[in-house]
């Protein structure tokens, strides 16, 4: 075994064999994040919502995503750059069971996203494969005397496969047919028995049914929810409708649904535009726009268009365009031989992004948050902002929170009030331009805390000596609970200033309460900030949050639905013109006591296993035994894995696989492991020696 991959099952034979594997490589261990509830968000309101379910098919799966512990060749890769706007996450491919890898499933759950496997049959071959399905593998269309009697057996095994990889549901599709009407009642019953195991074992467990079997046996695509499909709805969590409907079908699904399940349906867009509402693209707000009006939830389907027919060049930008910022200029593509542009295209009388109708959701947050905006991704791998490692690189599992904002309407520019304690959206004179995005690393001018990225802010515009401007930034929307029950909070970032102009912003945080729209302006504790900063350009702030949120809850009570913002305080009376620009490249919200934990106790002890010796290395396992500290309630995350004193990758559970050159060595081989929390706390150290007999 060299590096390890995530794979999928490809046929019932392979899923009847499974038996769960000793290495635990395709194992997510981080649990599924939960999201404030959505009467708890910032523009939700307490009914319920419609849900944005994104299907990702791209290029027949399993590409640079199916290395575990990411990839030193490319930086180059599709990532969800927006999970805030999505609720569910299904992996799907061509084979029969698509095992979400383990990098998705990661990343998902630290962003409070459910991830499905996909489970599909097509063709010829899937005929078979669909009787043996719910019938057992006792199933043999050669032999007349097969039992037709109903067998949980595979149902039993999917929910065995999800709970060893710790994905959280499946995607059925049966695209071929069943011999005949006869059979479809008991795939009825062979979904309503996964959902239930599902729930019943995996925690926030679903089950979600495509739209293509019908009662009769028959794969005919309906586009709706209607009487030819509904027995699988019935037995489901959730129904995903076909792409190609007509005006008129979405609120047919909801109605017959009813009020009660109406979002449990995800009507379908391709974001390739094949016969879809509104043309796809750019347009599929266009398609949106009909759905949420009409009542059911959303399916997007095939969202790595921007990354596959558009370019990995410009993905960020074209990604940033299609899901959140409709001012984003992306180039128009050329026309066919009639002069006719795809339906792809961005139509210049209908303009919108799928934000423009879906809430930002709030990010996973409660008795605390944190966020490092790393993307995934970049040129070079930073440490608390120490470099550790050049050269391209991706990695999904190391995704952090992305901002919940992103659009220009989360920016603005005030005057000070009175007391420098409020401020409200108000007419400033001057032109003034702002920005933030996330920069992702690519030369010594972008700098980042941890990974390869991190928050650009920016500011420039005309100053007067007669006023200060303060340019608010909306980042995250955040829960805070149980505010006035005895523990204090705090607001810590890191934040890096490049120049000396910089340096003569003042940097603090703005919080208000989801209802309102006054910021309350929170300084720097200096008495606070007992973490000294380990390098020259970045600078560690704490904020005392306490006061604040208690005169919060007087009004709106303990649990708190909050805007967290960035304040820029622009230098006043001495710049005509100011340009200010700063990189975050960390936030945590939370009580001080997750800040000031004990340090690590006696490191735990390296094993080594599995050594593997190819024409020129050897491939070695390197395991441990973390468990999470006692009441602290926040799970261990990333561990950063150095030999030799290399930094050589990062797990996100307890083993790593590496290789070193097959040479004759004067000295042992050592291996030292860096384990932190979800909050970006070191929790553990662990170290060990190679075997000699090992090399």
């Amino acid at each position: 075994m060299e590096e390890p991959t995530s794979a999928p099952l490809r046929s019932l034979a392979e899923l009847a064999a499974w038996t769960p594997p000793r290495e635990r490589f395709n194992c997510c261990a981080l649990p599924l994040r939960k999201r404030p509830a959505p009467s708890a968000s910032a523009a939700a309101s307490p009914a319920p919502h419609p849900r944005v379910l994104v299907c990702h098919d791209m290029a027949g799966g399993y590409k640079e995503d199916r290395l575990v512990q990411g990839s030193s060749a490319t930086s180059r890769i599709y990532s969800i750059q927006h999970w805030q706007l999505i609720d569910l996450f299904v992996y799907f491919s061509h084979e029969r069971l698509s095992v979400p890898p383990v990098a998705w499933t990661t990343a998902a759950h630290r962003n409070g996203v459910s991830v499905l496997a996909t489970f599909i049959t097509e063709w010829n071959p899937g005929e078979s494969e669909n009787l043996m399905l719910i019938y057992g593998p006792g199933y043999n269309p050669l032999i007349p005397s097969t039992s037709f009697d109903f067998s949980p057996f595979f149902a039993d095994r999917m929910v065995e496969l999800a709970k060893f990889h710790g994905f959280d549901g499946w995607f059925i599709n049966i695209e071929a047919p069943l011999p005949d009407a006869s059979h479809a009642p008991v795939m009825a019953r062979f979904v309503r028995y996964l959902t239930e195991r599902m729930r019943s074992e995996v925690p926030n467990g679903l089950v979600v049914w495509y739209d293509s079997l019908t009662r009769s046996g028959r794969i005919r695509w309906q586009d709706c929810l209607n009487e030819e499909n509904k027995m699988f709805f019935d037995a489901s969590d959730g129904f995903f409708s076909n792409y190609t409907w007509r005006r008129g079908f979405p609120e047919a699904s909801a109605q017959l649904a009813g009020p009660a399940r109406q979002y449990d349906v995800f009507t379908g867009i391709d974001v390739w535009g094949r016969n879809t509402f509104g043309g796809g693209g750019f347009n599929a707000h266009k398609a949106l726009r009909e759905i949420v009006r009409a009542g059911t939830s959303v399916a997007i389907f095939a969202p790595a268009w921007t990354y596959e027919a558009l370019g990995s060049d410009s993905f960020e930008q074209h990604e940033r365009r299609l899901w959140c910022d409709a001012g984003v200029r992306v180039d128009a593509p050329a026309p066919d031989a009639d002069g006719v542009l795809p339906t792809t295209a961005v139509d210049q009388a209908d303009v919108g992004c799928i934000a423009d109708f879906v809430t930002p959701r709030a990010a996973p947050s409660g008795r605390w948050f944190y966020s490092n905006f790393d993307t995934g991704f970049g040129n070079r791998l930073c440490i608390d902002g120490e470099v550790v490692a050049t050269g391209p690189w991706s990695h999904l599992a190391r995704q952090s929170i992305p901002p919940t904002h992103h659009s220009s309407r989360s920016m603005f520019v005030a005057t000070l009030g009175h007391g420098r304690e409020h401020v409200s959206r108000s007419a400033i004179a001057g032109v003034w331009s702002l920005q933030l995005d996330r920069a992702v690393e690519s030369g010594p001018e972008t700098p980042a805390w941890i990974g390869g990225s991190s928050l650009r802010v920016s500011a420039s515009g005309t100053t007067t000596p007669e006023s200060q401007a303060v340019c608010v930034f909306d980042v995250f929307d955040i829960v805070v609970e149980g505010v006035g029950l005895g523990e204090d909070v705090v607001a810590r970032i890191r934040f890096c200033t490049q120049d000396l102009a910089d340096m003569q912003a003042e940097v603090a945080l703005a919080l208000k309460h989801a209802s309102s729209d006054r910021y309350r302006i929170v300084y720097p504790d200096k008495t606070l900030c007992t973490d000294a900063t380990r390098t020259s350009n970045w600078t560690t702030s704490v904020f005392s949050l306490s006061q604040c949120l208690a005169d919060l809850a007087d009004a709106h009570g303990s649990d708190l639905a909050l805007t967290l913002a960035v304040a820029l305080f622009m230098p006043s009376g001495g710049l005509d013109e100011a340009n200010i620009h700063i990189h975050i490249g960390e936030v945590f919200v939370g009580p001080p006591s997750l800040l000031t934990a004990a340090q690590p106790a006696a490191p735990l002890a390296v094993a080594f296993s599995d050594a593997f010796l190819t024409a020129d290395r050897t491939w070695i396992s390197a395991s441990w035994t973390a468990q999470q500290a006692d009441g602290l309630q926040v799970p261990l995350d990333r561990r950063d894995v150095f030999v030799d004193g290399a930094w050589r990758g990062a797990a996100f559970g307890d083993a790593f696989r590496f290789a070193i050159d097959a040479v004759p060595r004067t000295k042992p081989v050592r291996v030292n492991v860096l384990g932190y929390d979800a909050c970006g706390i070191l929790r553990f150290v662990a170290e060990g020696t190679v075997p000699d007999e090992m090399l």
